[in-house]
């Protein structure tokens, strides 16, 4: 009886991962979009392996942990394990595998971590995230040169990113312990219309302006003042309970929050695109304006892009003219 409910479970368990491998399919690391990132989530809506999914959970905890338990959920790690035996069983279903071995990317993990969380199914190899990371930084690009087409505001802040520590050392002639660069940002414009920019229309009023006067321009009105106050209320109130741990509770109660004057959507989010860092710091004047410039004209890399042959053609035809005696202008 146990050897035919072990088969039982065994082809129950085949058929449940046929159809979860069916959904599952990547057709490679360049499906692994930004938007894909975004998107994705461990949680599913509706649990195609439900019978495996019981079985895991069942091996994840005791009976006791089961009714008392309150903080340890098995849930997560049973989800995990899943995705583990889909890319066992198809190096296709990676998602998971994706996602996760960029996250160990970007917090510093090393290679030889990657490599055997690879192995033991959690992760990409250390090459393959180095092709994504690759993949996504000219998705990001791709959604930047769009981005710039539209009224939109660039930011930058500086950025220091530590070498392995297997770099040899070699003062002036190897590479720095810590590699300074900058790292940029568009951000898209919510209701900004180019026509607000026109320089005329500002000037018109800048000229016509009559200056500063206090009770007109200055003195807030009783909207500010009632607003103001409110502000200074809740800066108290928050000052009084942070004091007290015993009012902790009420930090963040909605009747104690600070009134928003001009709310956003709820749910909106400003939309971005980064660019890719550079190694031009921006600790100076000069840094910044070089940056600037990589930024800005990234398409004059070489002699044809910077139509250098088109100025020295001009040039010559130029000389050619001032050479030439039919073409010299005389004065009659």
């Amino acid at each position: 009886m146990r050897t035919q409910l072990v088969e039982f479970a065994c082809d129950t368990v085949a058929d449940e991962m046929k159809v979860r491998r069916s959904s599952s399919l990547l057709s490679g690391l360049q499906v692994v979009t930004p938007t894909f990132i975004e998107e994705w989530q461990l949680d599913e809506e509706v649990d195609t392996t439900p019978f495996l999914t019981q079985i895991l959970k069942t091996a994840a905890q005791t009976e006791h942990g089961k009714l008392h338990n309150k903080i340890k959920k098995p849930e997560k790690i049973c989800q995990v394990i899943t995705r583990q035996l889909l890319y066992q069983s198809s190096n296709r279903c990676l998602a998971f595998q994706a996602e996760f071995g960029l996250f160990l990317w970007a917090t510093g993990s090393a290679r030889q971590t990657i490599d055997a969380l690879f192995r033991c199914g959690l992760s990409i190899c250390y090459d393959g995230v180095l092709n994504l990371v690759e993949s996504l930084a000219t998705h990001c690009m791709r959604r930047a040169v769009l981005m710039s087409n539209l009224p939109h505001s660039f930011n930058y802040d500086n950025l220091n990113i530590s070498t392995s520590i297997f770099v040899e050392q070699r003062g002036g002639a190897g590479p720095a312990k810590v590699q300074s660069g900058t790292f940029g940002i568009l951000y898209k414009l919510r209701n900004a219309h180019p026509e607000h920019m026109l320089i005329a229309p500002i000037m018109k009023r800048f000229k016509a302006s009559k200056g500063i006067e206090f009770n007109r321009d200055i003195k807030p009105s009783l909207d500010h003042l009632s607003a103001f106050h409110d502000q200074l209320v809740i800066v108290i109130i928050h000052s009084l309970l942070a004091a007290v741990d015993g009012f902790s509770n009420l930090v963040k109660d909605p009747r104690l929050q600070h009134t928003a004057r001009r709310p956003i959507p709820a749910g909106y989010t400003t939309d971005g695109a980064p660019v890719r860092a550079t190694t031009i710091p921006e600790a100076t004047v000069r840094d910044n304006l070089l940056y600037h410039d990589d930024i800005l004209r990234a398409q004059d890399i070489d002699p044809w892009s910077r139509r250098d042959i088109f100025q020295l053609g001009f040039g010559l035809f130029h000389l050619c003219l001032a050479i030439c005696p039919i073409r010299r202008p005389t004065m009659s």
